[in-house]
C-alpha cells in the first residue's frame, strides 16, 4: 500500500479502513474488490482483496482491470465540453443537425432533442433500446445501423428537457453525434481529448482481450448458493455509455485530473461540469449534471459516477469541500458501492470528530478483535477511544465512543441503553500491544486466538 500522508489521523483512518475491508473480504461477502483513495492527487491507499476469479482461486490485485461501465459518461462529458469550447458544436445544437436520419422517427419530439439533452439524461428517450443485451443473451449492438434501428424503434417517455431519465441508448447516440460533428469517430475523440492526456491511468474505452489482466465478473449466488463467472463482452457501439475499463488507481487518477488538473479541461469548463446539476425524480439525495452524478450522503455531496456491468459494480467519487477521491470496484453484481465509498469518508471523519488535534499524533489502532457475536477494530487515544464494528458496509454509522476513566479503564459513553454505559472496558495487552478487549466480562480476541478458543463451543 502506497502512502503519501499529510496528517497522523489520515494514517489512522486508512489503517481502520484496511482492517474493515480485510474483514469483509475474509467473510466472503463478495468474491473480491479493489479500493483506492487519493488526497490532493496522491495515492494514499491502494489495495485489492479476495479473488479476481473465485472458482480458480486467483487473488485480486490492484493491477487487475474491470468493466467501469457508466464511468464512460464522464469521458463523454469531457469530449462534448471540449468540442463546445473549440466551437465545433454547441451544447444547444439539435441532434438532427448531426444525425439527420432521426427525422424519420414517427414521434416529432425527437427533432427537439439537443446535445445537452442527451448529455444530461434529459432527452426523455428509453433507457436501453429494444432488446436486452445486459443478460449477455446477445451481443451489444456493434454497428451504426443497429443503433439506428434501436433509436427509431424507441419512444420518448418524457418531453425533451423536462426531467432526468437515465438512458444508455441516449449516450450511444451522443457518441455518434459528437463524432459526426468533429468529422471523425467518438473513439478517436475520446482518446485524443481524454485518455491520451492521462496515459498512466491505463484506461481502455472498451474491453479488449489481452490488453490487461482481467478480473472475472461474478453473478449473484443464484446457483445452489454459489456464484458463477461471466464471460466478458465488449460494449461496442454502446461504449460511450458503458464501455470504459480499468482499475481503481486509474479511474481515481482520471477523476483527480478532471477535478483539479488542467490536462483534460480548463478551469471554466471544470467548474461548469461540477456545478450544473438537476434533481433526479423521486429522490432527495441524487442529482445529475453534464455526464456526472451527484449524491448526498451524511449531509455531504459526492461528485463523480457509478458503474454497473455484467458481474461488476464500481463507484468513484470526490467528496466536495475536500481533496479526497474514493474509488471502489467489486467483481460481482451487488448494489452497495456508494455505501462503501461514504463509509470510507465517514471513518476518517469519525476519527477527526472524536479526537482533538493535539491527540491525533499518538493514536493506537488495534488489530481486529472478535467474539462469537461480532468483530471490531478500536482506535485508542489518551482520553477517548472509538470502536468500529466490522459486520457490515457502514462501520462508522454503528461506531461507538469510549471515555477514559480515572481508574485508567474506559467505559461506554452514555449514548445508548444497550451499550452498557458506565461499565469498565479493559484493553488486554501483551508485550505492550492490544490482543483483546474485555467489555462487561465478554472478551473479544485477536482472530487466531479467537478461532482456537471457539472450537470449544462446537457441537
Amino acid at each position: 500500500m502506497k502512502k503519501q500522508l499529510s496528517s497522523p489521523s489520515d494514517d489512522v483512518g486508512l489503517q481502520v479502513i484496511d482492517r474493515w475491508l480485510s474483514c469483509r473480504a475474509a467473510m466472503g461477502v463478495v468474491p473480491g474488490f479493489q479500493a483506492s483513495i487519493r488526497k490532493k492527487g496522491k495515492l494514499v491507499f491502494s489495495k485489492a482483496y479476495g479473488f479476481a476469479n473465485a472458482p480458480k482461486g486467483e487473488s485480486y490485485t490492484t493491477r487487475h482491470a474491470a468493466h467501469l461501465a457508466s464511468h464512460s459518461k464522464l469521458v463523454v462529458a469531457c469530449v462534448a465540453l471540449e468540442l463546445a469550447r473549440t466551437g465545433t458544436l454547441s451544447l444547444t445544437d439539435l441532434v438532427i443537425q448531426y444525425m439527420p436520419w432521426m427525422k424519420q422517427h414517427k414521434d416529432k419530439r425527437f427533432r427537439e432533442i439537443t446535445i445537452r439533452d442527451l448529455l444530461t439524461h434529459r432527452s426523455g428517450i428509453v433507457r436501453d433500446g429494444l432488446n436486452s443485451y445486459w443478460e449477455l443473451e446477445r451481443p451489444f449492438p456493434s454497428s451504426t445501423q443497429e443503433l439506428k434501428e434501436h433509436a427509431l424503434g424507441a419512444r420518448l417517455i418524457y418531453d425533451p428537457n423536462t426531467a432526468i431519465r437515465y438512458s444508455n441508448i441516449g449516450f450511444a447516440l451522443l457518441g455518434l453525434a459528437l463524432g459526426s460533428a468533429a468529422g471523425t469517430t467518438y473513439d478517436a475523440l475520446a482518446r485524443k481529448i481524454v485518455l491520451d492526456k492521462v496515459p498512466e491511468a491505463r484506461l481502455l474505452l472498451d474491453y479488449v482481450p489481452g490488453a490487461r489482466t482481467w478480473a472475472a465478473g461474478h453473478t449473484k449466488p443464484f446457483y445452489d448458493r454459489q456464484r458463477r463467472t461471466l464471460r466478458h463482452a465488449p460494449a461496442s457501439i454502446f461504449l460511450p455509455a458503458t464501455g470504459l475499463c480499468g482499475d481503481t488507481d486509474g479511474i481515481s487518477l482520471f477523476l483527480h485530473e478532471l477535478c483539479d488538473g488542467d490536462k483534460i479541461l480548463p478551469l471554466a469548463l471544470r467548474r461548469e461540469m461540477m456545478g450544473l446539476r438537476w434533481p433526479n425524480a423521486n429522490s432527495t439525495t441524487q442529482y445529475y449534471g453534464l455526464g456526472t452524478q451527484f449524491e448526498i450522503g451524511g449531509g455531504r455531496t459526492y461528485f463523480g459516477h457509478a458503474g454497473g456491468y455484467n458481474g461488476f459494480v464500481s463507484q468513484t467519487r470526490r467528496l466536495e469541500g475536500t481533496d479526497y477521491i474514493f474509488s471502489l470496484i467489486i467483481n460481482a453484481n451487488e448494489s452497495f458501492t456508494f455505501r462503501v465509498i461514504q463509509s470510507m469518508a465517514d471513518i476518517m471523519r469519525k476519527i477527526d470528530a472524536t479526537f482533538p488535534e493535539r491527540e491525533r499524533s499518538r493514536l493506537e489502532v488495534t488489530p481486529i478483535v472478535m467474539n462469537s457475536l461480532s468483530s471490531q477494530v478500536y482506535v485508542i487515544g489518551r482520553n477517548h477511544a472509538v470502536a468500529f464494528p466490522l459486520e457490515d458496509w457502514q462501520p462508522a454509522e454503528s461506531s461507538f465512543t469510549l471515555v477514559k476513566r480515572k481508574d485508567a479503564y474506559y467505559s461506554h459513553a452514555p449514548d445508548g441503553t444497550y451499550s452498557a454505559p458506565g461499565e469498565p472496558v479493559r484493553f488486554i495487552r501483551k508485550g505492550g500491544r492490544v490482543v483483546g478487549i474485555d467489555i462487561c466480562g465478554n472478551v473479544s480476541r485477536e482472530h487466531s486466538d479467537f478461532l482456537k478458543r471457539q472450537k470449544k463451543a462446537f457441537s
